[in-house]
């Protein structure tokens, strides 16, 4: 995994396009590829390509090490998960900061 801090600089980030984006902004919010593809409106065989292509940008290897990343390289990605959150206890916990406790 690449770690986040090597992409502070707006000229060492990866660059997404605003599709990868979106699919990005699904999986830190812990969507399914079937879900994503609903949402976006694409097959799941597309979804898998575009997740392949971030995980490759991102020089990680799961979801977990991709939203890890995204989190802290993309800062516009959270204002979104502050909309998109319904109240979930998943969507909660993603927004949680380490030694933080969200109420249940």
């Amino acid at each position: 995994m690449v770690p986040p801090q090597e992409f502070t600089s707006p000229a060492l980030r990866p660059t997404l396009t605003a599709r990868e984006m979106q699919v990005l902004a699904s999986l830190i919010s812990g969507k399914t590829n079937p879900e994503i593809g609903r949402d976006l409106f694409i097959a799941e065989s597309t979804v898998k390509s575009y997740v392949a292509s971030i995980f490759l940008k991102l020089g990680v290897s799961t979801r977990t090490e991709a939203a890890i990343v995204a989190w802290e390289t993309f800062p516009m990605l959270r204002s979104l998960r502050a909309k998109q959150s319904g109240g979930s206890r998943e969507r909660i916990l993603m927004d949680e900061r380490p030694g933080e406790r969200t109420a249940s």
